[in-house]
């Protein structure tokens, strides 16, 4: 089973390396994220955001993590610059991540 910290680091290699495999590798095929504002992506839309923008992802707290979901909080930046805090919220299907809700707050 994936864990939240294994997800988290996922996603970091992705913005750092601009390779998405690591998230094709983790999410299922009908997988959905929601942002902030209530926007639905599918895998190949995130995989488009997530190699073409410059964020980093850090200071990873995890608040739940077990078989069925998880979630916790990690900063951001974006261009080297601190982008504010997000919660993230994780249904797991099996071994994979079926869906992925943020929700960020702004730079303080």
């Amino acid at each position: 089973m994936i864990t939240a910290i294994e997800s988290l680091e996922r996603w970091e290699r992705t913005f750092s390396q601009d390779d998405a495999t690591p998230l094709r590798e983790m999410f299922t095929d009908d997988f959905v994220m929601i942002d902030s504002d209530g926007n639905r992506q599918t895998l190949d839309e995130v995989e488009v955001w997530a190699t073409g923008e410059d964020f980093h992802i850090g200071d990873f707290e995890i608040v739940h993590d077990d078989d069925h979901c998880c979630c916790g909080t990690h900063s951001v930046t974006l261009d080297g610059r601190n982008n504010g805090k997000v919660l993230f919220f994780a249904l797991k299907s099996g071994d994979r991540i079926s869906l992925w809700k943020i929700q960020r707050t702004p730079p303080a």
